[in-house]
C-alpha cells in the first residue's frame, strides 16, 4: 500500500533534529494508522491483521514502533480497525517489549485515512506525524521531517 508521512509545522526555527539531539521530547505526536486495507494481502490476512504479519520473524507493527523509538519518540497513538483490534491489543499488551508507550484506539472497519484521523482528532492535541502500519523505513524519521520542513511543505507523502 501507499506509505505516508504527514507533519504540520512547528514554530519557526525549531528543527526536529535539534530537538531530538538535545534530548527534548518532540513537539508533535506520532500516529500509526494500522490495518486500513486489511484485505489487500488476502489470504495472508485471513487469520492475522496486516499490521501483525511477520517480516523476518517480526510483526510489521514492531518496525513502526522501533522506528519511532529510534527517532526520539516515547509514545504513539495507534489507530486500528474493529476487525484487527483484539489481535493488536494482545500484541501491544503481551508481546511488545519495546520502549514506546502505545495508546490503542479502535475505529470502524471501512474507514480510510481521513476518516481514521477524523475519528481520533480529539486525541491529537499538537502537530503530528502519520505513519501507515505497513511502512518499513530504513532511515530515521528526523531526516524525512527535516526535509519536509526545509521545503516548507504543508504535507509530505512517502
Amino acid at each position: 500500500g501507499k506509505q505516508q508521512a504527514l507533519t504540520m509545522t512547528n514554530p519557526p526555527g525549531v528543527s526536529l533534529s535539534s530537538t531530538l539531539r538535545g534530548g527534548f521530547r518532540p513537539q508533535f505526536m506520532a500516529v500509526i494508522l494500522a490495518d486500513m486495507d486489511a484485505h489487500a494481502l488476502y489470504p495472508l490476512t485471513n487469520d492475522l491483521p496486516k499490521s501483525l504479519l511477520p517480516i523476518l520473524n517480526r510483526p510489521l507493527l514492531q518496525y513502526q514502533l522501533d522506528l519511532l523509538h529510534a527517532s526520539g519518540f516515547s509514545d504513539c497513538l495507534l489507530v486500528t480497525t474493529k476487525d484487527a483490534h483484539d489481535r493488536v491489543q494482545i500484541f501491544v499488551s503481551n508481546e511488545y517489549r519495546g520502549e514506546i508507550a502505545v495508546d490503542l484506539v479502535c475505529v470502524e472497519n471501512h474507514y480510510g485515512t481521513a476518516e481514521m484521523l477524523r475519528a481520533v482528532k480529539d486525541r491529537i492535541k499538537t502537530d503530528f506525524l502519520v505513519l501507515t502500519g505497513d511502512l518499513i523505513l530504513g532511515r530515521h524519521l528526523r531526516d524525512v521531517i527535516d526535509l519536509h520542513r526545509s521545503k516548507r511543505s504543508d504535507v509530505t507523502f512517502l
